[in-house]
């Protein structure tokens, strides 16, 4: 499917418009601060970080794409709050999407995320170290 050609104008319109609104030192429409807000408001969760944030006025809403990386997605609620407090936060209504891109390490027996992966990687390289300094140090045991 195919976008109409109003789309592009419209797109071309928004775009002259920023541009305005640059030359004329007021704010642009695409903010370097409510990028800043979304990460904030995204890596309050637990284990979660933002990577990535994109941005469009949509007549005068940010729609709002936040690439989030983590353990698990955070869940529909988790969304509600995180945009309920960028909009309050900014002075525009807000619209917010979340792409979850999964760090998940799949071997033949089991998923796993990619923190975890490297943690057990690394444990077992551990447990192949030689005692330290011939003190008979050993490595911790590998968390369970």
């Amino acid at each position: 499917m195919s976008r109409p050609l109003s789309w592009l104008k419209t797109s071309q319109e928004r775009n002259q418009q920023v541009i305005k609104d640059i030359e004329a030192g007021s704010e642009p429409r695409f903010t370097a601060e409510t990028k800043s807000i979304v990460k904030e408001e995204v890596e309050w969760l637990p284990d979660m970080f933002c990577v990535g944030v994109h941005l469009n006025d949509d007549e005068g809403e940010w729609r709002v794409l936040a690439e989030v990386i983590g353990p698990h997605p955070p869940a529909p609620a988790q969304v509600a709050r995180i945009r309920e407090n960028v909009a309050e936060r900014t002075p525009r209504p807000v619209e917010l999407f979340v792409w979850f891109r999964s760090n998940t390490v799949v071997t033949h027996e089991k998923h796993m995320s990619y923190q975890e992966f490297t943690k057990a990687t690394a444990e077992k390289r551990l447990m192949k170290l030689p005692t330290v300094m011939g003190k008979g140090l050993k490595p911790p045991e590998p968390a369970q």
